[in-house]
């Protein structure tokens, strides 16, 4: 079975400031504004892979590993092998005080551990990743994306916080193209 993939990625941020007195009174309007139209296609800004997820009733201090050469499946049902990843964008959607998620490369052949292209230079629990807080939320986005390679370069794993409980959820996408 063959199937295409492409995704549209809006990003809006508008923040206004109101200066109500003094010289220079007025509206600041400030925006940061980004539109991708990631097409299906082998090349450098399109993809041709998609993998999204829900975790849910993850319990605390869990690690989970996602192996992005091998272990995940697309909708369909078929086995994913991601070349590069362009885009992973990862919300924690547990919003009680403290239930953070630890999300980056596993200790064990990590994924994006480069200082020139990855988001990450350091393993999660060696000062590398990043913390997500209650209903936080974490996008890295990469043109010509992150390679991963098979047994070297290929898990991404979030960690949950020692907050009781197993309510820890997450919503996760990762786009890019395969091997």
């Amino acid at each position: 079975m063959s199937n295409t993939v492409s995704s549209k990625i809006d990003l809006s941020i508008h923040t206004r400031q109101v200066l109500s007195d003094g010289l220079e009174a007025g509206t600041i309007s400030e925006k940061f504004l980004v539109s991708l139209d990631l097409k299906n296609g082998a090349t450098s800004g399109k993809i041709d892979a998609a993998y999204s997820a829900q975790a849910t009733a993850i319990a605390a201090s869990t690690t989970t590993s996602i192996d992005l050469v091998a272990g995940i499946n697309d909708p369909f049902g078929t086995a994913i092998s991601f070349a590069t990843v362009n885009l992973i964008a990862i919300r924690n959607l547990r919003s009680t005080a403290g239930a953070y998620l630890d999300v980056g490369p596993h200790a064990t052949h990590g994924f994006g551990l480069s200082e020139t292209e990855g988001p990450w230079i350091a393993a999660l629990g060696s000062g590398g990743g990043n913390r997500i807080g209650p209903s936080g939320w974490f996008v890295f986005y990469s043109v010509a994306g992150v390679a991963c390679t098979g047994g070297e370069s290929d898990i991404l794993a979030t960690i949950t916080s020692a907050i009781a409980g197993s309510t820890n959820s997450w919503d996760l996408v990762v786009l890019g193209q395969k091997v």
